[in-house]
This record gives C-alpha cells, sequence and structure tokens, in this order.
C-alpha cells in the first residue's frame, strides 16, 4: 500500500511538472507570435492601406 501511494505521488508531481512546462512554453510561443505580428506584419499592412488611399 505505500508503494502505491508513493507511485500516485510520484506521477502527481510528474504530471504537474509537464503541465508547468506545457503552460510555460505555451505562453511563449503566444507572446512571440503576438510580437512577430506587430513588428513584421501589421507595419506591412498599415503601408498598403496607405497606397491605396
Amino acid at each position: 500500500m505505500e508503494d502505491a501511494a508513493y507511485l500516485v505521488l510520484c506521477l502527481a508531481a510528474l504530471f504537474a511538472m509537464i503541465g508547468a512546462v506545457l503552460a510555460g512554453l505555451a505562453r511563449m510561443v503566444k507572446r512571440d507570435t503576438t510580437e512577430y505580428d506587430r513588428r513584421f506584419l501589421w507595419h506591412v499592412y498599415e503601408r498598403k492601406e496607405e497606397r491605396e488611399e
């Protein structure tokens, strides 16, 4: 019984670590994508609109 409790505890810790890494990765990708869009795409779109006017 003691081994089963230890296994559950280890699995819970493992999944918590995996979840923390995935949350950080998702945050990093979202921020990086937004920064990329702002830096390289939005100003191109604004220039295109200016040319059309």
